[in-house]
C-alpha cells in the first residue's frame, strides 16, 4: 500500500512536470513569435489547423486529467479496501492472539499473491502513464513542427515582399527615367517639327518665288523674241543707224535674258538641293516616329507589367494583413491556453497538496498501525514462545506422571494378584471350614 501511494504521487508529479513543460514550451514559442515573426505573414488556412491542434491538445489534457482523477479514485477505493482488509487482518490477528494460533502458510501465500497482483497493476498503470506522456511529447513536437513551418512560410513571404518592393522601386525608377526620356524626346521632336515646319514654309515661299520668277523670265523671253522678230522685219525699213542701236539693245536684252536663265537654273539646283534635304529630313522624321512608336509600345508594356506588379503587391499586402490578424488571433488563443493551463496546474497543485496531506496523514496512521502490529506480533511471538516453553514443561511433567502412573499400575497389578491369591486362599479355607462344620 505504501508503494502504491508513492507510485501515485510520482505519477502526479510527473504529470505536473509534463504540464509545466508544455506551458514553458508554449511560452517560448510565443516569445519567439513575438521577437522574430511579429507582423509577418502566415497562410490563412493554418490558423484553423493550429486552433484544432490546440483544442485537441486541450481535450487530450482534460481527458488525461479525468483519467488520472478516475485512476486516483480507483486507487483511493483500492486503498480503502486494503484498509478494510488490514482491519480484518488485525481482527484476525487479535483472534489468533486470543486463540494463540499462528497464520498458516496458505494465508501467507495469499497475501503475497495479492501484493504481487497489486504490484502488476501498479506497473500497468505506470506503463499507461508513460504512453500518455509519450503522446504529450509527440503533440509538443507536432506543435513545434507547425511553428517551424509557419516561420519558413513567413520568411518566404518576407523575401517575396522584399523582391516585389525592389521590383516596384526599380520599376518606378525606370518609369521616371522613361518619362524623362520621353519628355526630352517629345520636346526634341516638337522643336524638330517646328524647325521642319519653318523650313517647309521657307521652301514653299522660295519655290513660289522661283516659279514666279521663271514665269516672268519666260514671259519676258517671249516678249523679247517677238520684239526681235518684229525688229528684224521692221529693221529693213528703218535706217542703218537705228539698226545698230536696235542690235545693241537686242544684245543687251539677250544678255539679260541669258543671265536670268542662268539664275533660274541655279535656283532650280538650289530647289533640288532643298528638296533632297527636305526628303532626308522627312526620312529622319519617319525614323524618329518609328522609334517613338516603338518606345511607346515598350512604355505601354512596361505600364502593363507595372500594373500587374502593383496588383500582386496589393494582394501580398492583403495576405500580410490577414496573416497579421491571424497571428494576433493565434497569440490570443495561446494566451488563453496558457491561462487555462495555469489554472489547471494550480488546481492540480492544490489537489496534489491535498492528496499529499492525506497520504502523509494516512502514512502516519499506517506507520502507527504497523508499529502497533509489530509490537503485537512481538508480544504474540513472546507469548507463543512462553506457551511453547510451558507446553514443553507440561509435556515433560506429563511424561513423568505417566511414568509414575505406569509404576503405580504395575505395583497395583502385583497387589491385585497377591490380593486375589489371598482371597482364593481364604475362600478355600472358608470352604474347608464350611465342609467341616457340616
Amino acid at each position: 500500500m505504501q508503494q502504491q501511494r508513492t507510485i501515485s504521487s510520482a505519477v502526479r508529479e510527473q504529470f505536473l512536470d509534463n504540464v509545466e513543460g508544455k506551458r514553458m514550451t508554449l511560452h517560448k514559442a510565443l516569445s519567439n513569435l513575438e521577437k522574430n515573426f511579429d507582423g509577418c505573414v502566415f497562410e490563412p488556412d493554418t490558423r484553423t489547423q493550429v486552433i484544432i491542434a490546440a483544442s485537441q491538445h486541450e481535450t487530450e489534457n482534460s481527458s488525461k486529467v479525468c483519467e488520472l482523477e478516475l485512476e486516483n479514485r480507483r486507487l483511493q477505493k483500492r486503498l480503502k479496501e486494503k484498509e478494510e482488509e488490514y482491519v480484518q487482518l488485525q481482527k484476525q490477528l487479535e483472534k489468533e492472539q486470543l486463540a494463540a494460533k499462528v497464520l498458516s502458510e496458505e494465508e501467507k501465500q495469499k497475501i503475497t499473491s495479492n501484493t504481487f497482483v497489486h504490484e502488476q497493476k501498479v506497473v500497468e498503470m505506470q506503463r499507461t502513464i508513460d504512453t500518455l506522456t509519450g503522446q504529450n511529447q509527440e503533440l509538443i513536437l507536432s506543435h513545434e513542427v507547425t511553428v517551424n513551418q509557419f516561420t519558413s512560410k513567413i520568411k518566404e513571404l518576407e523575401e517575396a515582399l522584399k523582391k516585389s518592393t525592389e521590383k516596384m522601386g526599380q520599376a518606378a525608377q525606370n518609369e521616371k527615367v522613361h518619362m524623362t526620356m520621353t519628355n526630352k524626346r517629345e520636346a526634341e521632336d516638337h522643336a524638330e517639327k517646328q524647325r521642319l515646319h519653318q523650313e517647309m514654309e521657307c521652301l514653299k515661299s522660295l519655290t513660289t518665288r522661283l516659279q514666279q520668277e521663271n514665269k516672268q523670265l519666260k514671259d519676258s523671253l517671249q516678249i523679247q523674241e517677238q520684239q526681235t522678230t518684229n525688229g528684224s522685219r521692221q529693221g529693213q525699213l528703218k535706217k542703218k543707224s537705228r539698226r545698230t542701236s536696235g542690235r545693241n539693245q537686242a544684245g543687251a536684252v539677250v544678255k539679260r535674258t541669258v543671265d536670268q536663265a542662268c539664275q533660274s537654273e541655279q535656283s532650280v539646283l538650289e530647289l533640288n538641293e532643298v528638296k533632297a534635304a527636305h526628303q532626308k529630313l522627312q526620312e529622319q522624321l519617319n525614323r524618329e516616329k518609328r522609334s517613338k512608336w516603338h518606345f511607346k509600345n515598350e512604355l505601354d508594356a512596361f505600364h502593363h507589367e507595372y500594373s500587374l506588379m502593383r496588383e500582386e503587391n496589393n494582394k501580398l499586402h492583403a495576405v500580410t494583413n490577414n496573416c497579421v490578424h491571424e497571428n494576433k488571433n493565434l497569440k490570443d488563443d495561446i494566451q488563453r491556453l496558457e491561462a487555462k493551463s495555469r489554472r489547471e496546474t494550480d488546481m492540480l497543485h492544490k489537489l496534489l497538496k491535498k492528496e499529499q496531506q492525506k497520504s502523509s496523514h494516512f502514512q502516519t496512521s499506517i506507520n502507527k498501525r504497523d508499529h502497533e502490529v509489530s509490537q503485537q506480533k512481538e508480544a504474540l511471538e513472546n507469548v507463543v514462545e512462553n506457551l511453547k516453553l510451558k507446553l514443553n514443561q507440561e509435556t515433560e511433567e506429563k511424561e513423568k506422571q505417566q511414568n509414575e502412573v505406569r509404576k503405580l499400575e504395575l505395583t497395583l497389578e502385583k497387589e491385585r494378584g497377591a490380593f486375589k491369591d489371598t482371597i482364593r486362599k481364604c475362600y478355600a479355607a472358608y470352604q474347608e471350614v464350611a465342609a467341616k462344620a457340616q
